[in-house]
């Protein structure tokens, strides 16, 4: 299981699981580390009935193949247009802990504030908006 942090240098990247814009989307890391066939996805940790946003976040192995998203790996894809990245089933959001190197992200209520404005770009970065030489990597 791994974490989140900021990096200065796009270590993996990460893109939608499906080429259309849909509602409900998981979103992978583009590099499969340890060649899971089924990729890791940004995840909740405690897994389900069990997820909870005050532990964070980790990448986990996407769910996607079976037919279904894990309820603790679905982001609103609409949200993106307005630079969040939120889990509508937990009504939180990706929040910067802060902009410097190595420094964490959290799980917060969505508050559209600066530590949630993070932008998905078209080669499937993601970065804080005020800062998008820098982007979010799993640690």
């Amino acid at each position: 299981m791994h974490s989140f942090k900021i990096l200065g240098i796009p270590l993996f990247t990460l893109l939608l699981t499906q080429a259309t814009w849909a509602a409900g989307v998981e979103v992978f890391l583009k590099d499969r580390l340890d060649g899971n066939l089924s990729q890791y996805c940004i995840d909740i940790m405690g897994g389900f009935e069990n997820a909870d946003p005050t532990r964070g976040m980790q990448a986990h192995t996407c769910l996607g193949y079976r037919g279904e998203f894990g309820v603790d790996q679905v982001l609103d894809s609409e949200a993106f247009a307005s630079d969040q990245f939120r889990f509508p089933n937990f009504e939180v959001c990706i929040t910067l802990n802060s902009l410097e190197l190595g420094a964490t992200a959290s799980l917060t209520t969505c508050d559209d504030s600066d530590a949630q404005n993070i932008v998905f770009a078209a080669n499937g970065n993601i970065s804080p908006k005020s800062a998008q030489d820098m982007c979010l990597t799993a640690g």
